[in-house]
C-alpha cells in the first residue's frame, strides 16, 4: 500500500483539509487526469474503477458536454457572462479561456467568468486569471 510520503503537501497547510480522507475535488482531479490529489484520493478511483473501469468516462463526458454546452451559450446565444460554481482545481484548460475561445468575433465583447468555490482543497490550488 502506498503511503503518500511523496505527495506535495500543499493541503497539509490548511487545518480544515485532512490528508488522511479522500476528497471530492481532488478525486475528480485524479480522475479527470490531473495532478492535484493525494494518495487517499487514487485508492479511491482505484478501487470505483475496479468495481465500475467505465467509470473514468464520467470524467471525460462531464468535460466534453461543458464544452459543447460553453460553445452553444456563447456562440449561438451570445452570453458573456458565467458564475462557475464549484470549479474545483483546474485540469487542462481553465474554464475562462474555453468559453473565451468561443466569441463569434473579435469585435465581441469580452466573456467574464466568476468563479465560486468554498472546498479548501480547491482553493489551496489558485486559478491564475490573465488581465481581461
Amino acid at each position: 500500500m502506498y503511503d503518500g510520503s511523496s505527495d506535495r503537501s500543499r493541503d497539509a497547510a490548511d487545518p480544515r483539509i485532512d490528508p488522511t480522507r479522500a476528497n471530492s475535488t481532488r478525486f475528480w482531479n485524479d480522475l479527470s487526469g490531473g495532478k492535484d490529489h493525494l494518495w487517499v484520493d487514487r485508492e479511491l478511483v482505484g478501487s470505483i474503477l475496479e468495481i465500475a473501469p467505465e467509470f473514468r468516462d464520467v470524467a471525460t463526458v462531464s468535460q466534453q458536454f461543458l464544452t459543447r454546452a460553453c460553445q452553444c451559450l456563447v456562440d449561438t446565444c451570445g452570453i458573456n457572462q458565467f458564475l462557475h460554481c464549484g470549479p474545483g482545481r483546474p485540469v487542462g484548460r481553465p474554464f475562462h479561456d474555453l468559453v473565451q475561445r468561443y466569441r463569434r468575433s473579435a469585435d465581441d465583447p469580452v466573456v467574464r467568468v466568476l468563479y465560486v468555490e468554498h472546498d479548501p482543497a480547491a482553493l489551496a490550488s489558485p486559478i491564475v486569471v490573465g488581465p481581461d
